[in-house]
């Protein structure tokens, strides 16, 4: 029963985080990626409840299963801000130096005080 319990966390943590490395890697909606942060928490509290209940019943596998789905619940949220910050940036065209007397110059201000 125990090693049962064990190996069913465990096989829950490993198909969460493909999931997640699945959600990631498409770009998928933001509801989606919301969805499986909900999923990796509820997954952790499964977890933590299974410990509570048998400490010493699942021969430290829990603790793996834990550990796995804190780094997963990380990925996830570095995913969101990734998104938030970036997603909606408009592209900016390459620098491109300015031309001054045939030299190339570095920055307006060094333009500024060659021409005046």
């Amino acid at each position: 029963m125990v090693r049962t319990t064990c190996r069913s966390l465990l096989a829950i943590s490993l198909a969460l985080l493909a999931v997640t490395t699945d959600v990631h890697a498409r770009q998928s909606n933001p509801a989606d990626l919301a969805q499986a942060r909900r999923l990796v928490g509820q997954s952790r509290q499964l977890v933590r409840d299974a410990h509570c209940r048998d400490p010493r019943g699942f021969g430290g596998h829990e603790v793996k299963a834990a550990e796995l789905l804190r780094r997963a619940a990380l990925q996830l949220n570095e995913a969101r801000d990734f998104r938030t910050y970036n997603v909606h940036r408009p592209s900016r065209p390459a620098h491109r130096a300015k031309r001054w007397s045939g030299r190339h110059l570095a920055s307006k201000a060094v333009q500024q005080r060659m021409s005046g």
